[in-house]
């Protein structure tokens, strides 16, 4: 155990009954039992008394649908099927290009495949 200073924290920054300066304690609750945006240790919002908080968000930031709070769900996706770099599942973007830049047939948006040939 660490020594206590005189402001009665340690060096870990906790007081004698296990909760740092803002309130909390190791695990992120305070003493009432709360972490820092309402949930109980049981998952329980402290103002709607239910899993989900007043926006309509569960303890890891997911709503009913399964999205988060930045519109993906847990795969990456969001409501349109496209993750954060605009790809979809297939791995092409909207225009219908994959990261490399070529579309479902092999061709660039030049006309061109991988060897350089021009489309026919």
């Amino acid at each position: 155990m660490s020594k206590i200073n005189e402001y009665r924290f340690n060096s870990a920054g906790f007081d004698v009954d296990g909760f740092n300066l803002a309130g909390f304690d190791r695990n992120g609750f305070n003493r009432d039992g709360y972490n820092q945006v309402g949930f109980s240790r049981d998952g329980i919002h402290r103002d709607t008394g239910t899993c989900y908080d007043l926006e309509g968000f569960n303890r890891w930031s997911y709503n009913l649908e399964g999205f988060n709070r930045w519109g993906y769900n847990r795969e990456g996706y969001n409501r349109d099927g496209y993750n954060l770099f605009g790809f979809n599942r297939e791995g092409y973007n909207r225009r219908g290009f994959n990261w490399d830049g070529y579309n479902r047939d092999g061709y660039s948006r030049y006309g061109f495949n991988r060897e350089g040939k021009r489309r026919s």
